[in-house]
């Protein structure tokens, strides 16, 4: 049944090693809906940071899949194209890690309200919302990452997410050059050329050939190096709850106000 010695315990034992962040599962409803008491920033920071948790579960998905060897059509008949199905669910996968650090530098700006601090704004509207969340990209990155590490109480996060970023960087560009550029493709699946085309150019015999095929690359070490991306992202994941802290700031806002939090 199962194809290239491949079992579903082999699978269920992958996914095992996929694991997402718990603490997600204890939130409850009252905590959600009065969380926005606190203001714009906590309040749009934890809807992001739902957002993240979702797109880190998208990615696990898909990377099971691009795990997967024995891909079915809607028929159930064995998929002669295999390892192209594979590719997709892994780019779907790299594509959803590839998001990771921008919605950290989104979640934080608005925790930490440095869209005040910074810059000096003021939310009023939903669009106001969307505008300044399209402003989170470029040297305001670089303004937040110092506002962190100028505060100490926070110094020590962005440490770790320093060390995830350069750990995820050749992961960002692979994504990147697949999404946008189109040099990458997959052993196996890239169309092959029967012929070789050479041309002199200044006086160098240069394989024109080689130099325009795409750069190939092994699916399954990637998806190695990519299930090892998720478990550093899910160490970030929770550090950074640990830092937001969002159900410290909505019990020292009640507490400050003298609010009793009602019983779930």
């Amino acid at each position: 049944m199962n194809h290239f010695n491949q079992t579903e315990d082999d699978i269920r034992e992958f996914a095992k090693g996929l694991p997402l962040m718990n603490n997600m599962n204890n939130i409850n409803s009252t905590f959600y809906e009065m969380l926005p008491l606190c203001g714009f920033g906590p309040a749009i920071a934890f809807s992001r940071f739902l957002v993240l948790q979702q797109k880190i579960a998208f990615g696990k998905h898909s990377l099971i899949n691009a795990y997967r060897k024995d891909h079915k059509s809607i028929w159930r008949d064995d998929l002669e194209a295999s390892l192209l199905e594979r590719s997709l669910y892994f780019e779907n996968a790299i594509e959803a890690y590839n998001k990771v650090v921008d919605y950290v530098y989104g979640i934080l700006y608005f925790k930490f309200e440095l869209y005040e601090i910074i810059d000096k704004e003021k939310i009023k509207t939903k669009e106001d919302i969307i505008r300044i969340s399209k402003n989170i990209k470029g040297r305001k990155l670089d303004e937040i990452r110092d506002w962190i590490i100028l505060n100490e109480s926070k110094s020590e996060f962005f440490k770790k997410f320093d060390d995830y970023r350069c750990e995820t960087k050749e992961m960002r560009n692979l994504a990147n050059d697949m999404k946008h550029r189109g040099c990458i493709a997959f052993e196996g699946i890239e169309l092959p050329r029967n012929t070789k085309v050479t041309k002199v150019i200044d006086g160098n015999k240069i394989d024109i050939t080689d130099l325009v095929s795409a750069l190939e690359i092994n699916l399954d070490s990637e998806i190695e190096k990519l299930s090892e991306i998720h478990r550093h992202t899910i160490k970030l994941q929770m550090e950074l709850f640990t830092l937001c802290d969002f159900e410290k700031t909505l019990t020292d806002f009640l507490v400050c106000c003298k609010i009793n939090v009602p019983e779930t």
